[in-house]
């Protein structure tokens, strides 16, 4: 009977001291989470040499991480603020184009061509701008003025 109790005792131990190790390794509710990229940009320059090549995230909290390869106005990996106008009015032209409607791919028979890969609410859309819609183009343009003015 004492041999019982023992290993009870025992294992209860044990049990406490696994419970409050795992408890350490949770993360809580009060951490921070990281912001959540609502819209990501990758420009392709292909054979062009005047053209931007880059790519582009644009976070829920109105910040953006660029990594600039190429004519853009800043090279390598920055950080900066959008304007809440300009924020609100890219997102406004994102949802008036029913982005998520578009197909995934607007190509040429060109594969040389300048690409660019727009990620916007879980749809990705690849497109040439000689084969895109013109909302594409649209949106294309817009992001290109945000980094041009925002740097």
């Amino acid at each position: 009977m004492k041999g019982i109790v023992v290993s009870i005792v025992g294992m209860m131990v044990v049990w406490l001291i696994m419970s409050a190790c795992n408890n350490k390794m949770r993360p809580t509710d009060t951490q921070p989470q990281p912001p959540e990229v609502l819209i990501k940009v990758d420009k392709f320059k292909g054979k062009c040499i005047k053209c931007p090549y880059y790519t582009l995230d644009i976070l829920d909290s109105s910040k953006a991480k660029l990594n600039g390869k190429r004519n853009v106005p800043v090279l390598g990996e920055s950080t900066f603020s959008i304007k809440a106008t300009t924020y609100q009015k890219l997102i406004q032209t994102f949802e008036n184009s029913n982005f998520t409607a578009f197909k995934s791919e607007y190509l040429t028979n060109y594969m040389d061509l300048a690409s660019t890969t727009l990620y916007y609410k879980g749809h990705t859309v690849r497109y040439h701008d000689k084969a895109a819609p013109a909302q594409l183009l649209e949106l294309s343009k817009l992001i290109d003025e945000l980094i041009n003015t925002a740097l």
